[in-house]
């Protein structure tokens, strides 16, 4: 993550601070304002950006401002400081057209979110189904994220693979609203993917030692894939 994160920071330079940055007086307030020019750009908290992340644009400042601040905050949300709901930075940069900007910004944002689903799916505890389908919706690319999650019983990525079955598979097969995103081919990819990878939830009872409760859930999304043959024929 340091690299890609460094990346944004040297992409996004040539966005200085705005000394002054034009807000909506009925919605941010001079105390506001000012929270931004008391740091510098990568001493900026959680606290310092929280507002901004949520006004940037509509009422608070313009495209060159949020540019200028946008890798302090993606920074941010990598490390769980952030207060703030990914839909909502997802939303910002949908709202500030992020895909038609200059390529080696499109370039830096597109090698972030990449490096950001990598790292939660090899290392948080469960599967991020918002994150996922949030960098899908952002790139409308389901392959690189299949390509970053290599399961490993080394790493959390395993896990994470039997979460999503036990949790969304039902969900996505069927499918239903939270997963309507997902075109036609691209879901044909996704499941041919898990399809794929189906034979290392049987690898994992002789990985997992003697974790049970994950035992149990492997047992379980091994029980859910079989049964599902039926209903993805009918689908």
């Amino acid at each position: 993550m340091i690299g890609v994160i460094e990346n944004l920071y040297r992409v996004f330079a040539k966005y200085p601070i705005n000394t002054t940055i034009s807000g909506c007086p009925c919605c941010v307030s001079d105390v506001q304002k000012q929270v931004l020019h008391t740091k510098s750009l990568r001493d900026l908290s959680t606290e310092d950006l929280e507002q901004y992340t949520f006004k940037a644009m509509t009422t608070w400042g313009d495209v060159k401002d949020f540019k200028h601040y946008l890798p302090r905050i993606l920074e941010l949300f990598t490390t769980h400081e952030f207060c703030v709901d990914i839909a909502v930075i997802f939303g910002k940069l949908q709202y500030a057209h992020w895909q038609a900007w200059p390529h080696d910004e499109h370039e830096a944002i597109t090698a972030f979110l990449y490096a950001w689903w990598r790292k939660s799916v090899c290392y948080e505890t469960c599967f991020d189904k918002e994150l996922f389908l949030e960098i899908y919706k952002a790139t409308q690319q389901i392959e690189p994220l299949l390509e970053c999650w290599k399961l490993s019983f080394q790493d959390n990525s395993f896990s994470n693979f039997v979460d999503f079955i036990c949790d969304c598979y039902y969900r996505l097969i069927t499918p239903t609203k939270e997963f309507s995103c997902v075109g036609s081919k691209a879901l044909h990819t996704w499941l041919s993917w898990i399809e794929q990878h189906a034979k290392r939830l049987e690898e994992g009872f002789f990985y997992t030692g003697h974790d049970d409760t994950l035992l149990e859930k492997i047992s379980t999304a091994s029980y859910i894939l079989e049964q599902s043959k039926t209903i993805q024929k009918i689908f």
